[in-house]
């Protein structure tokens, strides 16, 4: 747990791993998309999203979201649980830079 709280710690002093520009765009789509049924036409529009960050940062999120996935399926967590975690980890890897300065 320690190590979780400092590694959420560290990814709030650096930059977000999905710039501010980046996270316009996906909070455009689902503010403007997020009630309509069309799901495949906003997953679309964010894998271009982030199929445009630099490779470092793809890797990072994949590395972890995979770490997170196998934890939720291992500890067979509840719905709660994986939401604080999504919440949690959203407002590290997807916070625009200023934001962070007004923490």
């Amino acid at each position: 747990m320690v190590f979780f709280i400092a590694a959420t710690q560290w990814m709030v002093i650096l930059d977000s791993l999905v710039s501010s520009t980046k996270y316009e765009i996906i909070k455009t789509v689902y503010t403007t998309h997020g009630s309509e049924g069309d799901d495949r036409a906003r997953l679309a529009v964010i894998q271009n999203t982030l199929g445009s960050l630099p490779l470092t940062n793809i890797a990072t999120l994949d590395a972890i979201t995979t770490h997170f996935t196998r934890l939720i399926e291992l500890t067979s967590a509840d719905e709660q649980f994986i939401s604080n975690l999504a919440h949690s980890l959203a407002n590290c890897m997807f916070t625009p830079p200023s934001s962070h300065l007004s923490r």
